[in-house]
């Protein structure tokens, strides 16, 4: 497995990398809408092109912004998981909730609760934007 750390500041994708990658997995430091064009745009050129994979963490509010700035192509099957990343010492006022847009085996940990999280966040997860 190979692993390549990206700065939306640099916003360059080296030549020999672009279209190469199966999956990218973006946590950003910030959720703005902004940011996450920028994101969207790096995967569209890091990922191959039919078939790439996401893993993205956000607020459950973006789902709908996540749609838009990622198109009908990478963002048809986004989904929220049931699984909910655990935030340890964190002092954001939410919770992130995890996207995929690829269909999860049925064994997959993301298809599970995190019992690290509160289950007053269940209901939030679970709910539909």
């Amino acid at each position: 497995a190979n692993f390549r750390k990206f700065d939306f500041n640099d916003g360059a994708i080296e030549s020999s990398m672009r279209h190469s990658f199966d999956c990218c997995v973006i946590d950003p430091p910030f959720i703005t809408k902004d940011v996450w064009q920028r994101y969207a745009m790096a995967a569209r050129t890091a990922l191959v092109r039919k078939g790439g994979k996401l893993i993205l963490t956000t607020v459950a509010e973006n789902e709908a912004m996540l749609c838009s700035v990622f198109g009908t192509d990478l963002a048809a099957n986004l989904r929220r998981t049931e699984f909910m990343p655990a935030m340890h010492r964190s002092v954001l006022p939410y919770q992130y909730s995890l996207f995929v847009n690829y269909k999860l085996a049925s064994n997959s940990i993301l298809n599970s609760w995190n019992t690290e999280i509160p289950d007053d966040f269940k209901f939030l997860n679970n709910r539909k934007m």
